[in-house]
Order: structure tokens, then sequence, then C-alpha cells
């Protein structure tokens, strides 16, 4: 249930006051789970009939002692957890901020008003890294590469495809799925160590740049999506979910070739 601009524009007002929490209300417990910069907020579910829910995102100000600055976000739900991460990086990528955010939520019975908590502050860029370009070579060091992929999704069977790639240890894998106009194509076998360090070759003049996100609150109907992904040593789940490999325009088509001809083996 969407509410009105007026009562969240109130809510949020009341938000800037200190805490932001209404002292009158029942308090709930706010808590948030950022492992992987996908900011899970949850909280207990209050009594009531007609639970729902308003999730409001928003910065803080980092010197008046902690009071609501701008609105990221307000977003019904009638459930008890909710996905912030998409929402705090859209913003930080729209508005340069990678500064504290914080979550009040508001719970409703019905139309009424029934309880309301507030998380405590944490750092935008910890659901989206401020870096915008990482250096191969010097941020990530060709010897640290792990892993090499190249996927896509859409709507054709042959849009949905992958070939990876994989280094443990000493052991080298392939893993690999596309199809053609001769059908689909499988792989799944262990390789040379010298098949690994031919696919890095192909990554000379690429760049690894920070992912652009979408407006969480877009829903596509027909998406289809490609693009190449890298892991390293020391690599964290951030960098993981928000970094893409772009390779050089002269590269690109013969890393094409050269992964799905391993594949086709």
């Amino acid at each position: 249930m969407k509410k009105p601009v007026l009562a969240v524009l109130a809510v949020f007002a009341a938000a800037c006051t200190g805490t932001g929490t209404n002292n009158n209300l029942k308090q709930m417990n706010i808590r948030i789970e950022n492992e992987y910069g996908t900011a899970l907020v949850s909280w207990e579910k209050p009594e009531g009939k007609e639970l729902h829910y308003d999730v409001l995102i928003h910065t803080v100000s980092g010197s008046d002692g902690g009071k609501t600055g701008d609105m990221v976000c307000n977003v019904p739900t009638e459930q008890e957890s909710f996905l912030a991460g998409d929402y705090i990086a859209w913003y930080a990528q729209e508005n340069e901020y990678y500064g504290p955010v914080a979550v009040q939520v508001t719970a409703y019975d019905g139309k009424t008003v029934i309880a309301q908590g507030n998380s405590d502050p944490f750092m935008a860029e910890e659901c989206f890294p401020a870096v915008k370009e990482l250096i191969l070579g010097e941020d990530v060091k060709p010897e640290d590469i792990t892993l090499i992929s190249w996927s896509g999704t859409g709507e054709m069977r042959e849009d949905n495809f992958h070939i990876t790639l994989l280094k443990e240890d000493d052991e080298y894998t392939l893993d690999g799925e596309f199809y053609d106009e001769n059908g689909p194509h499988i792989a799944d076998r262990a390789v040379e160590a010298e098949v690994f360090e031919q696919a890095k070759s192909y990554l000379e003049g690429g760049r690894i740049v920070r992912k652009t996100v979408e407006d969480p609150e877009i829903v596509w109907l027909d998406y289809s999506e490609s693009g190449y992904q890298l892991w390293w040593n020391g690599m964290s789940e951030l960098e993981r979910s928000r970094y893409e490999f772009i390779p050089a325009e002269p590269q690109e088509w013969h890393f094409k070739e050269f992964l799905k001809e391993i594949t086709l083996k």
C-alpha cells in the first residue's frame, strides 16, 4: 500500500528532529546485514491484523548529532525484511554520495501507525564502491586472477550462455554452455594451465569498471544482458557484485572466439 506523499513527508520531517523515532510508538529493533552489499533490513513482526510497512532510507549528517538528511527512498512492503542495497547504490551513483545512511521502518495496522524503529547508520560505500575503476596490473595483479567468465541472459535461447575458466590451487577447470545453429555445446572438464594463461592474454588493455546501477523502481519486461567477470585473490564480495570487466575492442572478438573454441573441444 503506497502512502500519500504528505504522509511520507510528515514521517520524514519527524525523523529530522533527532533519532527519527516517535517515542509514543512501540519501538522496533531494525537490523542490517550487509556482508554482500545487499543491506538486508529485517525486523520482528509486531502485533496486528493488517500489517504493512514503510521502509524509509535516508542519508545521515555526520556533524549534527546524526540527524536525518536527504531521503533516498520510501518503499512500502508487507514483508518483515527488505533488500535496500540497490536503492542505496542507485542514490550513491546518481548523487556521488558514499557517506552514512540509515533506515527507518514504520509499521501500520491498517491505516494506523503502531510501531517505528531506526537502524544504526552505515556507509553507502558498503553497498556501492566509490572507486569507479580498478586498474588491471596495479589494483588487480594478473597473477592473482582466479576466474575468467563470459555470460549472458535474455529472452532467446541463444542469449543464455556461460563460459567460465576457474583456477583453484594448481587445478584448472572449464565450465561452459552456449547455443548456435548447430545446437547446444556443453563443456565441464579440467584444462591445462596454458589454457588459463592464454585466456589471460586476452585481458590486456581491458578495464575493470564499476557496474551501472539501474533504477530499482523500474521493472524491465524484456531484458537481456551479457558481460565479463574476473575474480582475483583478496576480492571482496562487494567488488564481486559491483565490478565487471570490459575487454579492449581489438581483443574482444578474439577473446570470444577463443572461449567458444575451448568449449567446443
